[in-house]
């Protein structure tokens, strides 16, 4: 079997396991407590989170409601550091950055899909250095069956590619979770949580 073959399998298998039965939390949306059905078994509610593009504090937002204290953002736009309440940084992470300590969890959230080949690899390489070793990313990004470019989303990619993007790092779960992020158009890619473990 080549590695094609083994490839080809995996991705079926993985996109064949579609959305996973979540409970609604109270007080969240069916996307909040599908992000924190998979973030909450890798991280405690007192251990430091990184989310990398976090923009508007969305999704920082709602970690904090959730319980979690600690949370670092990352943003290359100025204006998201005027988001009260919150550690956010101007950051661009495709070049080496330094937090002053080392996060026991990350958040990539429709980021790398703005980032080139070579982007994504060094902000990865960047993301991995400020980890602790076998801590978990958590991507929910989109995912095509071959990479092709689109206007909204310019760099898409395949799980292989994902793969290769990821260095470094094992990925532990793959899941479609297209139907509950009511934000995605269905003309688009499918949209993915991939959960990563740091090596």
């Amino acid at each position: 079997m080549t590695k094609k073959d083994i490839f080809v399998r995996r991705f079926n298998e993985h996109t064949l396991c579609k959305a996973r039965p979540v409970k609604i939390k109270k007080g969240f949306n069916e996307a909040e407590s599908t992000l924190l059905s998979y973030i909450s078994p890798h991280v405690d509610l007192d251990q430091t989170i990184l989310e990398l593009g976090c923009g508007d504090g969305y999704w920082m937002d709602t970690l904090k409601k959730f319980g979690y204290k600690n949370i670092i953002g990352l943003d290359f736009l100025e204006e998201s550091i005027n988001y009260d309440g919150f550690d956010i940084r101007v950051v661009d992470i495709t070049k080496p950055f330094d937090l002053g300590k080392k996060v026991d969890f990350v958040l990539a959230s429709g980021i790398f899909m703005h980032l080139d080949r070579c982007e994504a690899v060094e902000a990865v390489k960047n993301t991995h250095a400020v980890m602790k070793r076998h801590t978990k990313l958590c991507l929910l990004d989109h995912v095509v069956k071959s990479t092709k470019e689109n206007e909204t989303f310019v760099y898409l990619r395949n799980l292989e590619s994902w793969e290769e993007i990821f260095y470094g790092f094992k990925l532990l779960d793959v899941c479609n979770e297209n139907e509950r992020f009511t934000t995605v158009d269905s003309g688009n890619p499918d949209l993915y949580i991939l959960i990563w473990e740091r090596t």
